[in-house]
């Protein structure tokens, strides 16, 4: 698991970094030390942190439900955008936000194969 998430983060940087760099002549702010955090932060804190998490999350929970809780997480983000960042949703997007939801609670009940009901 830790070989593919290092193959993984190598090739991103592999690829990104030189396709950025094509594409817009240069990588912005390249040499300043704000951008090295936000990638330090992105690489190390979202990246691997969420990786761990769900590593965490895996052994006190079925996966049924941590997929369950992934389906959220555009949801919950644009929660959050919406709280913090005074964002504003067009109604296409509550539409997404209802479906989410109402796919989230229809499988959360959904009878497994045995018959029993899921809790």
């Amino acid at each position: 698991a830790w070989g593919a998430l290092f193959l993984d983060l190598l090739w991103a940087a592999l690829l990104l970094f030189p396709g950025a760099q094509a594409l817009l002549g240069t990588v912005p702010g390249w040499s300043s030390t704000s951008f090295w955090v936000a990638l330090a932060y992105l690489a190390i804190g979202a990246t691997l942190g969420l990786y761990l998490a769900d590593l965490q999350a895996l052994q006190r929970i079925e996966v049924r439900q941590l997929g369950l809780i992934g389906t959220l997480e555009p949801l919950i983000s644009a929660v959050l955008a919406l709280l913090f960042f005074s964002e504003s949703l067009s109604p296409w997007q509550w539409a997404g936000a209802a479906l989410i939801v109402s796919g989230v609670v229809w499988l959360r009940w959904e009878r497994p194969v045995g018959g029993a009901r899921s809790t």
